[in-house]
């Protein structure tokens, strides 16, 4: 795989299940030429040094890792130097086929073994696998790209001058690739029902795909002890609500705008991401809510203790795992079914339609004037929260592995 999804959570799930036979990626931080990084300060290196010194696979024996260290290195050069999105759509593909090449000439390789891998990054090793009989997974963690180009261009057309880049191109090459692969993968991974749905509305196997919602490892989070500052009966403050994600069109962020500017003072509404509407949308939002824009990845804990409730109308996730790090916060969360969430509506927290301002509204009036609700959203989110472990994730994926794979256990990695 490229880069470190969720911090390597899949290989070292599967190496503690004794499923991993190889983990094989472009680069990490302990083998080859960055491991001098280690041993270099920060404000010494650039960021993208500095990103690339914590890609470090906790918890998976340097054994059970094959990287290309040069390679990763001149995939990622020549991504930053790709003339537009199209351009740096192709050099991904190609840099896929390539590492695709490595991995096959490994000793390590055995075509026998489950191949995972995750979307528009393995089809050339899943046509390899495949050709010899092998079990291919492939793990959507996003909608369809057809899917999600759609929706950007409808909300573009909404809110014409919220937009701070030039409409994307037509990436029709991406979602062939992306239905290439549904169309090898014995097994395709959703985060959330929303992905699986939408794949079958793009005419996809569905039947062969299983819904393995995530998980974060998140200490911090779970540490959290709600009481001091939180609303009960007779608290007059306003409800304190918190959006954590890009403060982009796809996160719903002008319908945020829409509804701190209807509720008005019943809401305090504060938002935590990285900045990526115009300058417009910007002073838009900072006329009624807390636009505070990215903060350091360990001091997002503080705000989610801060607030009442987490809010996030998202147009198109895979499975958001800001809305996972505020239900392990305690936080009820309100938020789209788009969202892919784990939020069980009217239990944990409540599920709008997407775009539904109206509706929006009326639950978070409720939020903020019924408490006796709000503690009840609470206490379950409290008695449910585990759910969102990373650990959980992992037991609900290797079941799903092991349950799909007809040939089972045998395939483990110290046989």
């Amino acid at each position: 795989m490229f880069g470190a999804r969720r911090h390597y959570a899949v290989p070292r799930i599967l190496h503690q299940a004794g499923l991993l036979a190889c983990f094989y990626t472009d680069v990490v931080a302990t083998q080859g030429w960055p491991r001098w990084l280690r041993s270099t300060p920060d404000s010494l290196l650039p960021q993208s040094l500095q990103r690339l010194k914590n890609r470090v696979p906790a918890g998976i024996p340097m054994s059970r890792i094959r990287s290309f260290p040069w390679f990763g290195s001149l995939h990622v050069f020549r991504r930053s130097h790709s003339r537009g999105a199209v351009a740096a759509a192709r050099e991904n593909l190609r840099a896929a086929d390539v590492l695709a090449q490595k991995v096959i000439a490994q000793p390590t390789f055995d075509p026998r073994h489950i191949l995972y891998t995750f979307d528009r990054a393995g089809l050339a090793l899943m046509r390899y696998v495949k050709a010899r009989g092998g079990f291919a997974i492939m793990e959507q963690t996003a909608v369809p790209l057809e899917v999600y180009q759609a929706s950007d261009a409808e909300e573009r057309i909404r809110f014409p001058k919220w937009s701070n880049e030039p409409a994307p191109p037509n990436l029709g090459f991406l979602a062939e690739r992306e239905r290439a692969e549904w169309d090898l993968a014995d097994l395709i991974i959703c985060g959330s029902d929303y992905v699986h749905a939408e794949i079958g509305r793009c005419g996809g196997p569905v039947e062969r795909c299983h819904v393995v919602p995530s998980g974060v490892a998140m200490p911090m989070f779970a540490q959290i002890k709600r009481g001091e500052g939180m609303r009960f009966s007779g608290n007059s403050q306003p409800l304190k609500v918190l959006f954590v994600g890009s403060v982009n069109l796809n996160k719903g962020v002008p319908y945020v705008l829409d509804v701190a500017r209807r509720l008005g003072d019943l809401i305090q509404v504060r938002m935590v991401g990285q900045l990526g509407v115009s300058a417009y949308g910007v002073s838009q939002l900072e006329q009624h809510v807390e636009l505070l824009g990215p903060v350091p990845r360990g001091k997002v804990w503080e705000h989610y203790a801060w607030a009442d409730v987490f809010f996030l109308p998202s147009l198109n996730e895979g499975s958001a795992l800001v809305t996972y790090e505020a239900l392990l916060s305690g936080l009820p969360v309100v938020c789209t079914p788009n969202t892919g969430s784990m939020v069980r509506d009217g239990f944990n927290g409540i599920i709008v339609p997407a775009r539904d301002v109206v509706t929006m509204c009326e639950v978070l009036t409720r939020l903020a004037t019924d408490t006796s609700y709000l503690e009840y959203l609470r206490a379950n989110v409290a008695a449910s929260r585990d759910d969102c472990s990373l650990s959980c994730y992992g037991e609900r994926l290797i079941r799903c592995i092991e349950h799909q794979d007809p040939a089972g256990i045998h395939r483990r990695s110290d046989r």
